[in-house]
């Protein structure tokens, strides 16, 4: 019993100081997102685009990018403007990429004026 509590204790010492048994930033990321924090999941659409931490996936990132975009995160905004127009991981839909384009440029514009 002993030698199971000191074995025990020895691990957390080891996971405390090792950083290999910390979280991530794509686990931490993740979780963040899953917990609907916008910001993690405009992060994680982007890990996902680029293939950070994880295998590039397009419609993953689409889905992150939703997620962020629809309460109204503005960069997640923009990228989905950027991705309708290219037709990355979507068919190119111009209307679309307007329609997040003119999201994202309204906050754009009230950002500026509330600093005139």
């Amino acid at each position: 019993m002993k030698k199971t509590a000191l074995i025990a204790i020895f691990l957390s010492l080891f996971c405390f100081v090792n950083l290999s048994c910390s979280e991530n930033d794509f686990q931490k990321t993740t979780r963040l997102a899953k917990s609907g924090d916008a910001e993690a999941q405009y992060n994680l659409g982007v890990m996902y685009f680029e293939g950070q931490d994880v295998p590039q996936n397009y419609t993953e990132a689409m889905k992150w990018f939703k997620k962020s975009a629809d309460q109204g995160y503005a960069k997640a905004e923009f990228n989905l403007g950027l991705i309708y127009s290219q037709g990355k991981g979507v068919i190119q839909d111009y209307d679309e990429a307007v329609k997040w384009f003119k999201k994202w440029f309204e906050k754009a514009i009230q950002q500026i004026m509330s600093k005139l």
